[in-house]
């Protein structure tokens, strides 16, 4: 990578943390929208991938058809989420884009701009996700444990429900980052 490749890297770095911090308020919208969205998106494939819900999956196929359909569920309705909130903030900033074209950015440094900015604000909210989604799963578990009449114990998390709301969050965000 040349020298000159690499601070306009900088350059771009820099006016997407001042961007972030100067629109802190239409993005905490997004964040918090996003962060919901995937500790939602956390909570239910940890539950999934439990292993009392193994077991009770184990002896009916209708329960694991049912995690099956809310997983899947849940996957599309965050899809639509950051669809929805990646292009309500490029709606916001419509003006703001075209001051940037007229001072001679182009539209491809435009595109990089605003995927480093939801990029920036993306992780930090998949962090703030699965935080709030440790806490979700626990109170779920403990609500789904009541409802089978089953003893109550803290219920350990899945690498599996883990590893699968990553690649999925991930996956969501480069789609609706290059959707839009």
């Amino acid at each position: 990578m040349s020298w000159r490749c690499w601070e306009v890297r900088q350059m771009f770095a820099k006016l997407a943390f001042r961007n972030v911090r100067r629109q802190i308020g239409n993005y905490l919208i997004y964040f918090v929208t996003v962060s919901l969205s995937i500790a939602l998106l956390f909570a239910v494939n940890n539950l999934s991938y439990s292993d009392r819900i193994q077991e009770l999956a184990e002896m009916s196929s209708d329960m694991r058809t049912m995690f099956t359909f809310v997983t899947v569920l849940s996957c599309i309705v965050t899809a639509l989420v950051l669809s929805y909130a990646t292009g309500f903030m490029l709606k916001l900033r419509k003006k703001e884009f075209g001051m940037y074209l007229t001072m001679g950015m182009t539209r491809r440094n435009i595109q990089s701009l605003f995927a480093c900015e939801t990029g920036l604000l993306s992780g930090l909210a998949l962090l703030v996700g699965i935080g709030a989604g440790l806490v979700i799963f626990q109170l779920l578990a403990t609500l789904f444990a009541s409802i089978l009449e089953l003893p109550f114990q803290i219920s350990a998390y899945s690498p599996q429900g883990i590893l699968l709301t990553l690649a999925v969050s991930v996956g969501m965000f480069l789609l609706s980052t290059l959707a839009s």
